[in-house]
């Protein structure tokens, strides 16, 4: 999400809940934003954790390398989702 787009989610929620203080409203705008971003990085770190908890080789008893279709696809599968985070 854009930041032109977030902007517009804090003010319709600063609006629902009844703001009108618009000094307090800057304020809490950018405490808003900062926690998005925040939230985002967060968000990111743990793609990668589970991304980590997946490794590309895995060696079954008969020494082996292989890379199981499981590991693959949550591997795959966190990297989407931390590009679909990135472009928000």
């Amino acid at each position: 999400m854009g930041s032109e787009e977030e902007r517009e989610r804090f003010r319709a929620w600063w609006a629902a809940t009844g703001g009108r203080n618009t000094s307090l409203r800057a304020v809490a705008e950018q405490a808003w934003m900062c926690g998005t971003r925040l939230e985002r990085k967060a968000c990111i770190a743990i793609c990668r954790e589970i991304a980590e908890r997946y490794p590309t080789d895995i060696f079954p008893e008969d020494g082996q390398s292989l890379d199981c279709k499981s590991a693959r696809m949550a591997r795959l599968t966190a990297s989407n989702i931390e590009r679909e985070i990135t472009e928000r």
